[in-house]
């Protein structure tokens, strides 16, 4: 026989030795078999427990916040806010509030006001079916946002209007920095527009750290830095515009207690006069508008 024809019965007989070996170790430890399955079952787990550890680290990692500048503040005056305003928008200049208003059904609105006395001196009603929102100060012009139509209202200083804007998806807060208007809708991304046609720009996403901000709602711009309420949160986030990054927080707590808000009370509304360099907060139903001063921690 050749090398060829010798071949096959040499595996024959090393694969009866095998059989016979297996056979024996099996014949002799009959727990030979729960062996092999404890050791395969315990590598599974520690392999189980490190993806599942690494998995939580990435996130922990990802949603972790970095330390920045944090703020208090004192209140350096208040101002009478109508209770019954779901307040959607801010804006102040030379002691006059422009305001819009939130609520379906004729209660959203656009408001010319006395900051000293809280007097409405003009206010315009939006359609029943709008849904008032941010609204912001262009020169002569005053830009209102709707949650859900898509459109944007623009008037003069008299609360005329002169035309209006169509946009995708929410609208929540606005501000101006001079160059293009911004607009959060809800997430954690700004939309940088360009005011003389309401076209998208460029946007960036708001982070602290790795961890997304996301319900931004009413915006101001001063100083080169976006301020922006978060929906149902106490805090005002300092955001740098070119990137995104969070770089101070204002802690706003115990400014309207609690104990004093309407279950839909949160603060929302924050407005800059440049000129009188005032700064002012108040919130949806909230009987006073706050005049503060910011102080770092």
């Amino acid at each position: 026989m050749s090398k060829k024809s010798n071949k096959p019965t040499r595996r024959k007989k090393n694969r009866e030795a095998f059989a016979s070996s297996q056979t024996n170790e099996s014949f002799q430890n009959p727990n030979a078999g729960v062996v092999h399955d404890s050791r395969r079952w315990f590598l599974i787990a520690i392999f189980v427990v490190i993806a599942l550890g690494g998995t939580y680290m990435a996130q922990a990692f990802r949603n972790a916040n970095v330390d920045v500048d944090r703020y208090t503040y004192k209140v350096i005056k208040t101002y009478p806010h109508d209770p019954s305003a779901f307040t959607q928008g801010l804006a102040l200049e030379d002691g006059i509030v422009y305001e819009s208003t939130g609520k379906y059904d004729g209660q959203s609105s656009i408001r010319k006001v006395d900051l000293e006395t809280g007097e409405i001196l003009k206010k315009v009603t939006l359609p029943d079916d709008q849904f008032g929102e941010g609204l912001e100060l262009v020169g002569d012009k005053i830009y209102q946002l709707t949650w859900k139509k898509g459109i944007c209202y623009v008037y003069d200083r008299d609360l005329n209007e002169l035309e209006k804007y169509e946009y995708d998806g929410q609208g929540w807060g606005l501000t101006y920095d001079g160059t293009h208007l911004i607009m959060s809708d809800g997430t954690s991304r700004l939309y940088f527009l360009d005011p003389e046609n309401f076209k998208e720009v460029r946007t960036v996403n708001v982070r602290n750290g790795m961890a997304y901000v996301s319900e931004l709602n009413e915006l101001e711009y001063t100083n080169g830095k976006v301020y922006a309420n978060r929906w149902r949160h106490d805090n005002i986030y300092e955001i740098d515009p070119d990137n995104g990054k969070v770089t101070g927080i204002i802690e706003l707590s115990n400014i309207w207690k609690r104990s004093e808000r309407p279950s839909e009370g949160v603060l929302n509304g924050i407005a800059v006069d440049a000129n009188a360099k005032k700064l002012i907060v108040t919130g949806k139903y909230c009987p006073k508008i706050f005049e503060i001063e910011l102080i770092k921690k």
